[in-house]
C-alpha cells in the first residue's frame, strides 16, 4: 500500500483502482497517461465503481503533471445526465466560456458529463452542436455504464457525439472480477478511517478478508468503502473480524457456503405406475402365478389384471 501511494503521489482520487491485479495496474498506467493529454475521455464502468472520482482526478491531476502552465486544469463543470435538459447544457456551456481565456498561462476548464449514456436526444443534440462551434476547445470527461459506441450500433445514441466523447476510453471492470485487489482496498479504507483520529485499527483478519473476497459487491467500490467504514466503527479489537461485517455480507457468505438444495421434480404418472407394477408383481408371486387368485388379492377382476399386465408390459 505504501508503494502504491508513492506511485500515485498526490493523486488520492485513484483509490478505486488501488490493487496489485494486472487490471488495476493497467488502469493506473492508462490514467497517468491521460493526465498529460487534453483529449476527451469516456470512463465506462458500473455504478459505484468510482467513475466520477477518477474523472475529477484526471482533470485536476493535469496541473501536477503538465510542465506547460497553459495546459493546467481549470474549473470542472459537472453535468448530470439524469437531471439534464438542453437548458442546463446551455448554462454549463456559458459557464465554461466564462472561465476560458486566450491568455497564455490560463487554466483549461472542462466539462464532466455524468451518466452520458442517459442523455436525452435533445441534450445530445445540444451538446453536439456545442462541439461544432468554432473555438470550443474545452476538454470533456464523461462517465457511463455502457459503451456509447455500442449504443450507436443500436441507434440509441448520436453517432457524432459518441465518437467525440469516446476519444479515449477507460473501462473499469466489476470489483468481483478483480478480487485480488480487495485486501489492499480494505486496508486503504481502514487507514482512511484511522486518519479521522477516532480510533486506530490494524486492518482486517484473514477470516474477514476471505468473506469480503467471496462477496459479489453489487454496489462496487462505493459499497466496499461503506462496509469497511461501518465495520471499523463497531470493531471492538485492533482488527476487523468476521462478526464486525454487516449482516447482508454475512448472509451472502452463508448462502454461498450453504446453497439452497434444488427440490427434484416428480413425474406423478410414472411414480404411480411403478407402485402399481410392484403391487401386481407381489400379488402374482404370492399366488404362485395364478392370475385369478392374484386378481382377488388386488380386489380387481381377472380381465382388469390381464389388461394392466399388458399395459405395464409385465
Amino acid at each position: 500500500l505504501k508503494l502504491l501511494r508513492t506511485e500515485l503521489k498526490s493523486h488520492n482520487g485513484l483509490e478505486p483502482v488501488m490493487g496489485s491485479s494486472p487490471i488495476s495496474r493497467r488502469l493506473r498506467r492508462q490514467i497517468s497517461e491521460l493526465m498529460v493529454t487534453r483529449g476527451d475521455i469516456l470512463i465506462v464502468g458500473p455504478q459505484g465503481s468510482g467513475r466520477r472520482q477518477i474523472g475529477e482526478t484526471i482533470h485536476y491531476g493535469m496541473k501536477s503533471t503538465m510542465t506547460d502552465a497553459s495546459t493546467s486544469a481549470g474549473l470542472l463543470v459537472p453535468v448530470d445526465a439524469n437531471i439534464c435538459d438542453p437548458e442546463i447544457i446551455q448554462s454549463s456551456i456559458r459557464q465554461l466560456f466564462s472561465q476560458s481565456s486566450t491568455q497564455p498561462g490560463s487554466a483549461v476548464p472542462g466539462m464532466l458529463v455524468l451518466d452520458a449514456d442517459r442523455l436525452t436526444t435533445a441534450s445530445q443534440t445540444e451538446l453536439r452542436e456545442f462541439f461544432e462551434l468554432p473555438g470550443s476547445k474545452f476538454r470533456v470527461i464523461s462517465t457511463a455504464s455502457r459503451s456509447l459506441l455500442d449504443l450507436v450500433e443500436k441507434d440509441a445514441f448520436d453517432k457524432s457525439l459518441a465518437f467525440r466523447l469516446s476519444t479515449f476510453v477507460i473501462e473499469i471492470p466489476q470489483l468481483a472480477n478483480r478480487k485480488m485487489d480487495i485486501p489492499l482496498l480494505v486496508q486503504a479504507q481502514v487507514e482512511r478511517f484511522n486518519a479521522l483520529g477516532r480510533r486506530q485499527l490494524s486492518g482486517a483478519n484473514k477470516a474477514a478478508i476471505q468473506v469480503l473476497i467471496d462477496y459479489h459487491w453489487p454496489g462496487e467500490f462505493a459499497e466496499l468503502a461503506q462496509v469497511i467504514t461501518d465495520a471499523c466503527a463497531v470493531a471492538s479489537g485492533p482488527n476487523i473480524v468476521k462478526d464486525d461485517l454487516p449482516k447482508r455480507v454475512l448472509h451472502a457468505e452463508s448462502a454461498r457456503v450453504h446453497p439452497v438444495q434444488q427440490v427434484p421434480s416428480i413425474d406423478m404418472a410414472r411414480f404411480l405406475q411403478s407402485i402399481e407394477a410392484e403391487l401386481i408383481q407381489r400379488a402374482i408371486e404370492q399366488s404362485n402365478g395364478n392370475k385369478t387368485q392374484a386378481a382377488i388379492l388386488l380386489g380387481v377382476s381377472r380381465g382388469s389384471l390381464i389388461r394392466r399386465l399388458n399395459q405395464l408390459d409385465l
